[in-house]
């Protein structure tokens, strides 16, 4: 019986270490204190991001204004989203893509102005 068990515990583990290193979906899922270079400057806010089965859901909060992405996806590692960023002279479209490792967060926000880096610490 003790093998069995051994046999047991050991594939829980391989499964839970296979979660692991695959990225479950929810391994981006939190809320981030971002920087963001815009052409105005660095701008400080929140990235929020809530995924379920690789749909990926939240909102950009940058310059004062909470802007919701449309639906994204990611594999647990990295993200893909666009919407629209509300500035001071206008709505802005842009497409953005990133990745986190551990609790940071890097991407880069295309907009038909420039890339915005963004850079951020889960917390």
């Amino acid at each position: 019986h003790q093998i069995t068990i051994v046999a047991d515990y050991q594939e829980q583990v391989k499964k839970s270490y296979n979660l692991i290193i695959r990225g479950g979906s929810h391994m981006v899922d939190g809320t981030y204190q971002v920087r963001m270079r815009t052409p105005l400057g660095v701008k400080n806010g929140e990235l929020i991001l809530h995924s379920n089965d690789g749909t990926l859901n939240g909102s950009l909060v940058v310059m004062g204004k909470k802007n919701i992405f449309e639906p994204g996806t990611t594999d647990g590692k990295n993200f893909n989203f666009k919407g629209k960023i509300q500035t001071s002279v206008g709505k802005t479209d842009y497409v953005c893509s990133g990745s986190v490792n551990g609790d940071e967060l890097s991407g880069i926000a295309k907009t038909k102005k420039g890339d915005l880096a963004l850079n951020g610490i889960r917390k």
